[in-house]
């Protein structure tokens, strides 16, 4: 009884059937009694065997006998990327750096608490499904945001404490998940750092972006706003900002073209800066006495002066300690759970062109099709096809037209290199697709055709083998299903794909019923395997095994391709009778925002023959962290706070005691042998139950999910 409390009459229909069965069985004797009544789940769970159960292999998805309602899983894209983002940098970055770094992980816990409280109210099945109006839709947006957002806040301030943790000054490297990593970073270096790792390493060790001068402006203001921009740079922008010089001078190269007074607000993040800049100014005794300010001291004078002078421009300058360069370079090693203080390294595998469209670094090659829009990988054609169709579903079930009406390749397509290496490689594909711009209706069975825009950028980096790929468009169309097609090198008659806790097989076809297709499109969480080829990606939770060889109902049937839905828009939370479904799923209201037409960026990444998926999904998502440290501290140079193998690790938290907690699951169904280094304690339940201690090494079950509590160290 869905959205429905226990109707009145219950009670009393329970007892007029057992009534009924009395009276039956007293006349029948042989006949077998049944037995109805009303108890919790606790009750029935405690009345049914737990020993001698059958086994049932699979994931008991089926739409013969209720609707099932696949189509939810592709319906608004924004709120399946909102929710895949809130997710990870909540589990994946916040949780873990503030159990392992922050100076009082307790003290941030009611922060995390409050993020977690935004993803659960979103988790109501019309809410995280996106089945809903549009002002619902809304609100569930702004919750994922928030949630987010303070993620990412407990995990700066992680981040920051860490800094003051280490022997050794420089960049430090923070690694939040289990694995160690070497992986491409973006950093900034000074001149004497590229100078000393040109002469170790040569070129191969960094890519140089863009040079950042030692002096830089960032605005220029009136009177009226400047105040409150200075505020927003010292507080928040540039809250290392320990001096502040005010110079007033004429200005007569403003951007208004008159002569004005300028009062420039010069900020410095050390003493010697200032003296540097005083040295430097050529009118200085025409200037007068400057002295240097705090910020809160210079925020009174700007006041002031942007008072008695409306006319005033306000100039702010950030002064740098020297100049330095935006590049990207190679972390090298950083232990699970670790640190590392960053020193050059150079990379084996270079990125390089290889002709107008294509990029390889010896690992993987890629190479565009200007004629459609798709790119060959190691010379095998026809991936990121984007096939579109015109539908008219609804929030709940995706429905073709009849006869369909499918576009399969752009009308024009151009491609460019736009970094050529050596660190990082990128193409990128501009395609126009004319596509109907609604579905037909009776009043209108030829819709007009709009010209849609889609742009791809494939991204290669060096000593990796992995084609990270965003999409982006400002979808113009309706009702319509977007979708990448991806051949398969080694075909397949199954595909594996991440769920909670977990990997679930899936055969070809799926079941369907009187009331609803049984349309084989399959949800991830993270990343899907088939064949050769794994996808993993942000909140484009819906896939499916096209290109089949025979009937999908028999096992020896194969696919040649997998289909990755990149968007579906509908103008209905629920419509009816239509073919996929006759009956409506919910109430027949119009929507706007389900249409999704606005601009959207849309990330996967692609490998062939990985050996692990998981690797995958968290080096393409959860990169690692970058602060600087002081040298203050007492650690050394390079370690780990968490050694942990054996197992995939879902969480590391904090307990309302202080103690470390890590759950772990078992994904590929073998029984395994967990290893906490150096480590001993209680293994809990969900519900923070002892079930017995352990030390160091744990033997663990296919398929277990498994809870540490750990000793202090």
């Amino acid at each position: 009884m869905d959205h429905e409390a226990p109707p009145a009459h219950l009670s009393r229909v329970v007892a007029e059937f057992q009534a009924q069965e009395t009276l039956r069985t007293s006349t029948h004797p042989e006949a077998q009694r049944y037995e109805l009544h009303i108890g919790s789940l606790t009750e029935y769970l405690e009345s049914v065997p737990s020993t001698n159960l059958q086994t049932h292999r699979g994931e008991l998805r089926s739409g013969a006998r209720a609707n099932l309602l696949m189509g939810v899983a592709s319906n608004r894209v924004d709120v399946k990327i909102a929710a895949a983002r809130a997710e990870r940098t909540l589990e994946r970055l916040a949780e873990p750096l503030c159990t392992l770094w922050s100076a009082e992980p307790i003290r941030d816990q009611p922060l995390l608490d409050l993020a977690w409280l935004e993803v659960i109210r979103n988790a109501a099945h019309d809410s995280i499904c996106a089945c809903s109006h549009d002002e619902v839709v809304d609100a569930v947006l702004h919750r994922y945001a928030e949630a987010t957002e303070t993620a990412h806040g407990v995990a700066s301030s992680a981040i920051e404490h860490a800094s003051t943790q280490i022997q050794q000054a420089g960049l430090l490297l923070l690694n939040p998940c289990a694995r160690e990593r070497t992986e491409l970073i973006e950093v900034d270096l000074t001149a004497s750092a590229l100078a000393e790792g040109f002469e170790a390493l040569g070129q191969s060790w960094v890519q140089v972006l863009a040079e950042r001068p030692a002096q830089e402006e960032l605005h220029l203001t009136t009177a009226a706003d400047g105040p409150m921009v200075v505020a927003r740079e010292l507080i928040f922008e540039h809250p290392e900002t320990v001096h502040v010089l005010l110079i007033e001078r004429e200005d007569s190269a403003n951007a208004v073209g008159d002569a004005r007074r300028v009062l420039e607000v010069h900020m410095f993040s050390n003493a010697e800066n200032v003296s540097s800049q005083l040295e430097a100014l050529s009118d200085l005794e025409a200037l007068g006495q400057l002295e240097a300010l705090s910020p809160l001291e210079a925020l009174s004078q700007l006041g002031q002066r942007c008072e008695q002078d409306p006319g005033l421009l306000i100039r702010t300058v950030l002064h740098h300690a020297e100049a330095s360069t935006r590049a990207l370079t190679i972390s090298g090693p950083v232990p699970g759970f670790g640190w590392r203080i960053w020193e050059p390294h150079r990379a084996s595998s270079l990125v390089q062109s290889t002709g107008p469209y294509g990029l390889t670094n010896g690992l993987i090659s890629v190479e565009v099709n200007t004629e459609d829009g798709t790119f060959s990988v190691n010379g095998q054609a026809g991936y990121g096809h984007i096939i579109d169709d015109v539908d008219v579903g609804d929030t709940y079930n995706w429905c073709p037209t009849e006869p369909e009406l499918v576009v399969r390749q752009p009308q024009v397509t151009r491609a460019q290199v736009i970094e050529q290496g050596p660190l990082r490689g990128r193409l990128r594909i501009d395609s126009e697709y004319l596509l109907p711009a609604y579905a037909p209706t009776k009043t209108a069975p030829e819709p007009e055709s709009l010209l849609q825009v889609v742009t791809t950028v494939i991204e290669l980096r060096a000593d990796e083998g992995i084609l990270r790929v965003t999409t982006s468009l400002n979808n113009q169309v309706r009702d319509h299903r977007m979708r990448v097609h991806f051949p398969l090198q080694e075909r397949a008659s199954n595909s594996r794909a991440e769920c909670a806790f977990g990997l679930v097989q899936r055969p070809l076809a799926a079941e369907g019923g009187p009331n609803e297709w049984g349309v084989p499109t399959f949800p991830s969480r993270r990343f899907v395997q088939a064949g050769d080829l794994t996808v993993t990606h942000e909140g484009l939770c819906e896939y499916e095994l096209v290109d089949l060889d025979g009937d999908p109902q028999n096992p020896l049937t194969t696919a040649g391709a997998l289909a990755l839905t990149l968007l579906r828009c509908t103008g209905w939370l629920s419509r009816g009778p239509m073919a996929s479904r006759p009956l409506p799923a919910g109430p027949e209201n119009q929507l706007l925002g389900a249409q999704m037409q606005k601009p959207l960026t849309l990330n996967y990444a692609i490998a062939l023959n990985h050996p692990d998926p998981y690797e995958l999904a968290d080096r393409v998502w959860s990169p690692l962290q970058i602060g600087t440290s002081a040298g203050e501290g007492s650690l050394a140079n390079e370690g780990s706070k968490l050694d942990i193998s054996g197992m995939e690790v879902d969480a590391v938290l904090t307990d309302s005691t202080g103690r470390l907690v890590v759950r772990c699951h078992e994904p590929w169904g073998h029984a395994a042998r967990m290893r906490v280094l150096g480590r001993s304690g209680q293994i809990i339940d969900l519900l923070g139950n002892t079930l017995g201690p352990f030390a160091e090494e744990l033997e663990v079950r296919p398929h277990q999910i498994l809870t540490l509590s750990l000793d202090p160290t």
